[in-house]
């Protein structure tokens, strides 16, 4: 039986469809994305071998972490660290999901940080994009972010005392 349809806001007074991932889909694209992950992984080794570094420095950590947030450690230019982050689709469309954990690294890392976005990642010709520092992207203007899907939570309401003026 399919998932029942609901109707939900989207914020602006409309209502929109929206159901669920089934269960297959959630696995097809865990699918696509260890597809995607894997592709990267052997661009980034190939990077580092080209850079004279071991290319066994470079680690699938989504591999086994699925909940990290980053899929590879990789080496930058100058021998440091650089964390990967891949995100994979089987079209040729830009949007993805960001989870907040992967996105607050990218601001601490900066430029020390890699996105990649790998197109058509079921096929034998996939191809990506790699933005470095996409937060820096992000204020160039160069990557969008859609910030009305994010929210903030101060806490709750405490008793104000005069210490805390």
């Amino acid at each position: 039986m399919p998932p029942q349809r609901r109707q939900a806001s989207s914020g602006g007074g409309r209502s929109i469809n929206w159901s669920p991932r089934s269960y297959q889909e959630s696995e097809d694209d865990r699918e696509v994305g260890r597809r995607g992950e894997e592709i990267i992984l052997g661009v980034e080794r190939e990077r580092v071998r080209r850079l004279g570094f071991s290319p066994d420095r470079v680690k699938w950590i989504a591999d086994s972490v699925p909940g990290a947030d980053h899929d590879i450690v990789s080496v930058d230019d100058d021998g440091a660290d650089l964390w990967v982050e891949v995100k994979s689709t089987t079209g040729r469309q830009g949007k993805f999901s960001w989870p907040a954990s992967e996105f607050r690294l990218a601001v601490r890392a900066r430029r020390r940080y890699v996105l990649y976005r790998v197109y058509e990642a079921n096929t034998t010709a996939p191809s990506w994009s790699r933005i470095r520092d996409p937060i820096g992207s992000f204020d160039a203007g160069n990557l969008r972010l859609d910030l009305n899907s994010l929210t903030g939570d101060v806490g709750p309401l405490h008793e104000s005392t005069d210490s805390d003026t």
